[in-house]
């Protein structure tokens, strides 16, 4: 029967009451601040442990709370003079102004009541508490007064009394406990709990990725409350990530990078630039590319394995936009002789583009092309075959890349995003763009972003962008398509976030918070973060500070983008290649 369940535990009453292997406290608010306002207690939301609040409210008809305010109106009135000057009826200016303020506002009270505004009831209040543990219960105790207390409110810890509070708690229980606190029911309203912290999706809100994935990253928030970090909203994934150095970005990036892993046959691709990725990249056993490194021999062949018209389509906008890199317009013509060329260049099954070279019927599109030939300055794109793979998390170190002009940058980089979206294949799969200056300060990329965030969706891949500053987002001409695409947006601390711009010409922090609507209480959050550990989140579906907590295996690999932690984790490698994760873990906690 249902009572054999219920009643399972045995409880034991006295001054600390026990049921089953916990101990009983009971916390009974029994004083009131002159004003309440909505949520009033909200700081018990804040507290890092469970405790349960009962609230109780016995109403009272409407006749029964006219004569128990008028009673309480004639008490405060007899207050307003002294006991003398009433019996004799003598006139006098020392009126005591508090008890004449009570009794106006039992007049106000009484009015409301007449007029149904409110209603009147006996409330009781408490906070229970259950721990095993007497002295961490006695803690908790001492916290849950401060909190109230601090508000206004009485708090007394229930002794004698205990077991009649505990029970009073309990539904059905209308006798127990009951105390005649009369409030109103606005009064009620601001004194409940109505509200909680926003704790974030269960589960991945993306009806793309399988059913009930789990968040991307369980953090906490204020008062260690869980947070459900999700960087979908629906389908859509793309996210923006803004902070100035030594905030914590690459950490929270890397961080990011790692929980991604989670999901069923994902796909990670992550652009770096300082090789803060390296050690997690390695460790995951993902593929760790640096490009134009010294390091790594790598070798690309965008004109091999044209096998499809849009491949076809793709290399000849690919071939006119490097000849334009180099100086050379492509007229109408020459883009019919590169059209034939790339027609022979398939049918004689060639592979390179000294071969292309060699096809081509047009001496100006040859000598441009020819600085990426063999005989050129770099020969990266003139392979017969791609010496690159791709794995659940692949990663491109741009460091040495980025050190030169445009020339270079733009066709491999353009290349890798062409190899990437031919892989998409509807897994879940991200692509992270760390300093995304880089591709937002240059047209070609600027278009290239813009039509990712409007058509990878549909391939179920999210574009994650992080800077660190928001100028660049806001002067890259697609400020407007970054605001409607990327409905996720994370801020990390800033102690200028406050600091407004000279004029209208040269802006400052505050002004770009501004225009990414933010509002002054949201850029306070943002100034008083504390960095390398609390982040701002934004979304449509709220908005939350939260705190990653990171441990130190966490950090490890998360957290190690010095050159010196880098340039420790090669030699280990190459040391050996089994056992380096281990023996980085022991150098990391020595």
């Amino acid at each position: 029967y249902l009572d054999s369940i219920i009643g399972a535990k045995p409880l034991i009453g006295g001054l600390e009451p026990k049921i089953g292997d916990k101990f009983i406290k009971i916390i009974s608010i029994d004083g009131f601040p002159m004003e309440s306002s909505p949520n009033i207690l909200n700081n018990l939301n804040l507290m890092d442990f469970e405790y349960r609040f009962s609230n109780r409210f016995i109403y009272l008809d409407q006749s029964e709370a006219l004569s128990l305010l008028d009673k309480e109106r004639r008490k405060w009135n007899q207050q307003t003079t002294s006991l003398w000057e009433q019996l004799f009826n003598i006139q006098t200016n020392k009126i005591d102004k508090h008890a004449t303020e009570m009794v106006e506002q039992i007049n106000s009270a009484t009015a409301d009541q007449k007029s149904n505004i409110v209603s009147f009831g006996y409330y009781s209040a408490n906070i229970i508490i259950l721990d095993e543990d007497q002295e961490r219960l006695h803690q908790k105790v001492n916290i849950v007064i401060q909190n109230i207390e601090s508000l206004g409110f009485g708090a007394r810890v229930e002794t004698f009394n205990a077991l009649e509070a505990w029970l009073g708690t309990l539904p059905s229980h209308s006798i127990e406990n009951l105390r005649k606190q009369m409030i109103s029911t606005l009064n009620l309203a601001h004194f409940i709990p109505t509200s909680n912290i926003w704790t974030g999706d269960r589960y991945c809100p993306s009806d793309k990725f399988p059913i009930k994935s789990p968040p991307l990253l369980h953090t906490v928030s204020d008062g260690h409350v869980p947070f459900r970090l999700n960087l979908h909203v629906g389908d859509v994934g793309h996210t923006l990530i803004f902070g100035p150095t030594g905030a914590g970005k690459s950490t929270l990036i890397a961080l990011l990078v790692a929980q991604f892993h989670r999901y069923r046959n994902a796909k990670i691709f992550a652009f770096d630039k300082g090789n803060s990725l390296f050690a997690l990249t390695k460790a995951t056993g993902g593929k760790h590319y640096e490009i134009l490194s010294d390091s790594q021999e790598l070798s690309f062949a965008p004109l091999a394995n044209l096998k499809t018209t849009s491949d076809r389509v793709w290399a000849e906008d690919w071939i006119e936009m490097i000849c334009e890199l180099q100086g050379q317009k492509v007229m109408p013509e020459q883009k019919r002789k590169i059209r034939e060329a790339l027609h022979t260049h398939i049918e004689t099954n060639s592979k390179t583009l000294t071969e292309f070279i060699a096809q081509i019927q047009d001496a100006d599109i040859s000598e441009a092309l020819s600085f990426y030939s063999s005989k050129g300055s770099i020969d990266m794109l003139d392979g017969d075959i791609d010496n690159i793979t791709f794995a659940t998390l692949s990663t491109f170190e741009l460091h040495e890349l980025m050190q030169l002009g445009d020339k270079v940058v733009i066709p491999i980089l353009l290349y890798l995003f062409h190899k990437i979206e031919q892989s998409l294949d509807g897994s879940p799969s991200a692509i992270f763009i760390d300093e995304a200056w880089v591709v937002l300060g240059h047209p070609v990329f600027r278009d290239k972003i813009k039509e990712w965030l409007k058509v990878l969706r549909k391939y179920n891949c999210a574009v994650i962008l992080s800077t660190q500053s928001l100028s660049d987002a806001t002067n890259s001409g697609i400020l407007d398509v970054l605001q409607e695409s990327c409905p996720t947006k994370i801020f990390l601390p800033n102690s200028k976030a406050f600091q407004k711009g000279t004029d209208n010409t040269i802006l400052g922090p505050y002004d770009f918070y501004r225009a990414f609507g933010l509002n002054d209480q949201e850029i306070e959050i943002i100034y008083s973060a504390i960095p390398k550990r609390e982040y701002y989140y934004s979304s449509p579906n709220g908005t939350r500070k939260f705190n990653l907590v990171f441990d130190e295996f966490t950090l490890a690999f998360c957290g190690a983008s010095s050159i010196e932690e880098v340039t420790h984790i090669k030699k280990l490698i190459l040391e050996d290649e089994q056992s380096w994760i281990s023996k980085w873990i022991q150098y990391r906690t020595n």
